[in-house]
């Protein structure tokens, strides 16, 4: 079976090399892929990697969210 592997914010905090308010500030935004399973925020990992080449990450924009 190939299950996604769903990281916490803090894991998703921790692969970006970004604070949990700047995860906070993207998701708020729709600006980076989630999902909610009830009130708690998970990011697919996969996901996260494919967004980070793409080169969303880091653009001025983004930051300006926080």
């Amino acid at each position: 079976m190939n299950e996604a592997r769903f990281l916490t914010l803090d894991e998703a905090a921790q692969l970006l090399a970004v604070s949990k308010q700047t995860i906070y500030g993207w998701t708020s935004g729709r600006r980076i892929p989630f999902r909610k399973v009830g009130r708690l925020l998970r990011f697919d990992r996969a996901e996260l990697e494919n967004w980070t080449r793409r080169g969303v990450v880091g653009k001025k924009n983004d930051l300006d969210q926080i």
